[in-house]
């Protein structure tokens, strides 16, 4: 198990921290899905910044945005970008 931290930030901000242990990246992935459209998660690791998801403007102005949880959470995810360790 790596321990990561996701990092929430709204407007640059730092809004929240919270850590997890998990067996790799995807898991943490399936964890890290911001709560708001317009809040970004960072996901770090031991060997530094490892992943980021959002901004999600047109989730957040209701253009054309999925209705169910599980729809809004694929597309956040479609949105992840890693980053090279």
């Amino acid at each position: 198990m790596e321990r990561f931290q996701i990092r929430y930030f709204r407007d640059s901000h730092l809004e929240k921290v919270e850590t997890l242990e998990a067996p790799d990246l995807l898991e943490v992935i399936d964890r890290a899905c911001p709560p708001e459209p317009e809040v970004v998660a960072e996901i770090w690791s031991k060997v530094g910044k490892v992943g980021m998801i959002g901004p999600m403007p047109e989730l957040a102005a209701g253009e054309g945005a999925p209705c169910e949880e599980a729809e809004i959470a694929e597309v956040m995810k479609s949105r992840l970008r890693l980053v090279r360790g």
